[in-house]
């Protein structure tokens, strides 16, 4: 169940041509995977328009409901998003169907408090709700938000919505210019993501690390993803059974522990430091020395990350870039796992490369016909493939990319290193 809340201001003209152009595919493309679809459509300026909260299975109805939209108004730059959002948690979802609204605005949201008031002529606020209540709203309808959006340091309500709900924020800033491309990679998301919850066989917080692994099996392939995460808890933690004995006193909690999970560790770390007192005390004053500038404890700024250059350690079904600067905080590899992927600092962004010679949106790789295109984004520090400068370029085994002062090697699919 899909509600589309459209703003329709002036300014948003250009985008209900291409919602028009893009509605029949984003349809073909659920039919196609068997989904069993229904689209519904809010709209808004500084007050909501359209708030009937009716679904339609036929994505040419769909279609005709926003070939009837006029772009008109829009005096002030917020527009009263938030409402329409709460409109749209107010449809008749189906308890069994995955249910989505995709949010489209040129605009920051109006708010409670803003002083909206001093340019509506009935002299009151536009809206009397904030982000957080919306969010209660949506989280309550289970509802997830795709919202293409301005960007999160000019709508960082709309953000914190798409990011709160489980969704995605799209920058219509940058990307507006694809944007019957973003409402189908919008569709081809719904078509084939699925939503998995798991819940853990050991319910209790006994501070260990635990492996979970996913795998999937269909006709003739297969397919294995794993996951570590870590429990919070002390170690040697146990589960409490309540008693049957009728008359027997009910337990306080699913878990208890044993006064040793306190008193070992604690002598387990003063025997630590005591022996590593004794033991530092005997060392020639030159040892104490080095020892202390190889931990880092003779500058009290960062240690510097000495890890070297990486290779795969085996081939992979898809291409990749492979980090060779030793800067631990950027990722290992960069997977091609999907036709496009956006590169760059900010949050909106498909991989993440947190450092500072990194643009906030910095380059784009797209696969071709040809094979994996990089494109720079007009970054700072610039886009090189083998110490040349590009604005595009075709990528081949073996290239050297180096995104800002991040440098990598680029390997095909299943190729062997």
């Amino acid at each position: 169940d899909i509600v589309v809340v459209f703003d329709i201001t002036e300014s948003m003209g250009p985008f209900i041509e291409g919602l028009k152009e893009a509605t029949i595919d984003f349809a073909d493309r659920l039919a196609k995977a068997n989904r069993d679809y229904r689209l519904g459509l809010v709209t808004f300026e500084d007050y909501v328009v359209r708030q009937d909260t009716v679904f339609t299975r036929s994505a040419r109805e769909f279609k005709s409901w926003v070939g009837a939209l006029q772009a008109a108004g829009g005096g002030d730059i917020p527009e009263d998003s938030l409402d329409a959002l709460v409109v749209a948690s107010r449809f008749p979802f189906r308890p069994e169907a995955q249910a989505v609204v995709i949010l489209i605005t040129d605009a920051p949201n109006h708010f409670r408090g803003d002083g909206s008031e001093k340019n509506n002529p009935y002299g009151r606020e536009v809206t009397q709700l904030m982000a957080d209540d919306v969010i209660a709203e949506l989280k309550k309808a289970n509802l997830s938000v795709f919202a293409i959006a301005p960007p999160p340091f000019v709508a960082p309500d709309l953000h914190k919505i798409a990011q709160a709900t489980g969704g995605r924020h799209y920058n219509i800033v940058s990307e507006g210019r694809r944007f019957p491309e973003l409402i189908g990679e919008i569709g081809r998301s719904l078509a084939s993501q699925y939503f998995l919850t798991y819940v853990s066989p050991r319910p209790v917080e006994d501070g260990t690390r635990r492996a979970v692994t996913l795998k999937v099996t269909y006709q003739d392939g297969e397919g294995e993803a794993q996951i570590a995460y870590q429990v919070r808890g002390v170690g040697g933690a146990r589960m409490v059974t309540p008693s049957s004995v009728p008359g027997a006193p009910p337990a306080g909690s699913a878990v208890s522990y044993g006064w040793w999970n306190l008193v070992v560790p604690l002598l387990a770390c003063a025997g630590l430091l005591l022996l590593a007192r004794v033991r530092l005390n005997a060392l020639p004053a030159e040892v104490l020395s080095r020892l202390a500038s190889a931990s880092g404890l003779a500058s009290p700024g960062p240690t510097p990350s000495t890890s070297g250059p990486v290779t795969p350690e085996k081939p992979a079904p898809y291409a990749r870039l492979v980090r060779q600067s030793p800067i631990d905080e950027v990722p290992r590899e960069i997977a091609f796992s999907r036709d496009e992927i956006l590169i760059g600092r900010g949050e909106e962004c498909d991989v993440i490369i947190p450092h500072a010679s990194i643009s906030r949106e910095h380059a784009r790789v797209k696969k071709l016909k040809p094979g994996h295109v990089l494109f720079d984004l007009k970054s700072k520090n610039g886009t090189y493939v083998n110490g040349r400068p590009i604005g595009e370029n075709l990528l081949k085994d073996g290239m050297t990319v180096r995104i800002g002062e991040v440098e990598f090697v680029f390997y095909g699919a299943n190729r062997q290193v």
